[in-house]
């Protein structure tokens, strides 16, 4: 009957990559190693987060999936900031996360226009969380709304006056 081994290390460093085989040894010596066997890593970090749309209180990013350390990726989270990068959240409203083949797709409609946000991404396995992706930054905006209380007024022909007041709504911008 086979017997089974195991061996534990506390001296790896995290991250690896680690490649690991074995050997037997009796009194004639060593035989032959076994086959390699890779000790799974975090994810890779993804480093191609693109903005492909931004509209009214909305946006579109794309990321390729990264590579996933041997450990198949569970899942995604994505952070956001206000202020330019000085503190991150992470994005607990809804928000669309959708994959075609090797493409991801962030989408969300729940932006304030006028406000800069700028977002990260990073995935997760087994293992752990891979480092944050390139950073993308956004002001998401639509066109303002009507003046109102246009008046006309003919101070001296062919002269003409205008008056009006700023729209309430000024589209972000």
């Amino acid at each position: 009957a086979q017997a089974s081994f195991t061996f534990s290390s506390e001296t790896l460093i995290t991250g690896g990559p680690y490649e690991l085989r074995v050997s037997a040894v009796n009194v004639a010596g060593a035989g032959p190693t076994s086959q390699t066997s890779t000790l799974p890593t975090v994810p890779a970090a993804i480093t191609d987060a693109t903005v492909t749309a931004v509209g009214d209180q909305s946006m579109t990013a794309t990321f390729a999936v990264p590579a996933n350390g041997g450990s198949a990726i569970t899942g995604y989270t994505i952070e956001y900031s206000t202020d330019g990068g000085s503190t991150w959240v992470v994005d607990d409203d809804a928000f669309t996360l959708e994959f075609s083949g090797s493409t991801g797709t962030y989408s969300t409609t729940y932006l304030t226009n006028g406000t800069t946000y700028s977002g990260r991404v990073s995935s997760t396995n087994a293992v752990g969380t891979s480092s944050v992706s390139n950073v993308v930054t956004v002001t998401p905006m639509t066109v303002p709304g009507a003046p109102t209380g246009l008046a006309a007024m003919a101070p001296a022909a062919p002269d003409v006056s205008l008056s009006w007041f700023a729209p309430i709504e000024t589209g972000g911008s």
